[in-house]
């Protein structure tokens, strides 16, 4: 284990990322083939919804508009950075502070199931009961193309251990000054860890993705530290600690380590863009490998929190989700 490396030091800097995470669930109202793959599908539904409901101005497009910094749609789907936030020596755009998992779709009978997770994220969190109405009122316009009228039957709370609990969004508003998940409910490193990705994840590095053989350690922290330092810098709960760290020492040393049993593939996905009109591919790395030994210890606090704020490209339409298990 690298003596400079301390995992509380790690804990200290994700510690204002609190998350917080619902399960709604709908029935179709009409028979339907849908994509098999729907983050996209949800992301479009819940940008256009969310922008329906929240949404007070018609100066124009978003950047001219005059309530941008008091808006709940900019500030849940398109948050804006004034260009002068630096990381890692380069201006990033602000990421939104929410991730929509989808079950998956194909095709559908009148009265099935349908249910999509919500993850909001930092200040996020505050604005559940107007995400919750913005999906519950773009379903009942309609998933997919041709759209597919959903009817909400249940939302469910899920704590930090995936445990459900029937909620209501009257029992909601008054539990939103902490997340679900936190960092005060790390488990102690178990000292060997079997990691699954259960969707594409999707890392870019000098113009191309990388494949199966390509995905490191070094890789996998690089991507998850980028993404949980946007998060913090831009979504902290109460402004959160601006505690400083060494991006390019933690990421040297997760370089010299190995990932153990390494099990990975290539899953192609496809979504289409209205705007572009055509198939972009999502397609991505899945599969599975382990952790073991004192060396990853200090990295734990970082690869447990990233199983809910997902890694890489598309996070926010649900690729990039993995899974922490000890047996």
């Amino acid at each position: 284990m690298n003596p400079q490396l301390r995992s509380d030091e790690l804990r200290t800097y994700l510690a204002s990322l609190e998350c917080g995470q619902w399960r709604l669930q709908f029935r179709a109202a009409d028979p339907a083939r849908l994509p098999p793959w729907l983050g996209s599908a949800w992301r479009g539904l819940f940008g256009h919804a969310l922008k329906g409901i929240a949404c007070q101005c018609d100066a124009g497009t978003e950047t001219s508009c005059p309530l941008r910094s008091d808006c709940p749609y900019i500030q849940l789907f398109q948050p804006s950075s004034d260009g002068s936030r630096q990381f890692l020596h380069s201006t990033q755009a602000a990421p939104p502070p929410y991730v929509l998992r989808p079950d998956t779709g194909g095709k559908v009978e009148q009265d099935n199931e349908l249910a999509v997770n919500l993850l909001l994220i930092g200040e996020g969190v505050r604005l559940a009961g107007l995400a919750i109405r913005a999906l519950v009122y773009g379903a009942g316009k309609g998933l997919g193309r041709p759209p597919t009228p959903l009817v909400p039957t249940q939302l469910l709370a899920i704590d930090v251990h995936g445990r459900e609990r029937p909620t209501t969004l009257n029992e909601l508003e008054p539990t939103l000054q902490t997340g679900s998940v936190s960092l005060t409910a790390l488990p102690p490193w178990p000292g060997r860890v079997y990691l699954k990705l259960r969707s594409p994840v999707r890392f870019r590095l000098k113009n191309r993705y990388l494949g199966p053989d390509d995905l490191t350690f070094g890789a996998l922290v690089a991507q998850l530290l980028r993404r949980a330092s946007l998060l913090q810098e831009f979504h902290a709960s109460n402004g959160g600690v601006r505690a400083r760290l060494d991006h390019r020492q933690w990421i040297d040393a997760a370089v010299s380590l190995q990932l153990g049993q390494p099990d990975f593939r290539w899953l192609d996905l496809a979504r289409y863009s209205s705007r572009q009109r055509q198939k972009i591919p999502m397609g991505g790395v899945i599969g599975q490998c382990t952790l073991e030994g004192e060396a990853f210890e200090p990295f734990w606090p970082l690869i447990w929190l990233g199983q809910w704020l997902g890694v890489g490209k598309g996070a926010t339409m649900g690729l990039g989700h993995y899974s922490c298990h000890t047996n």
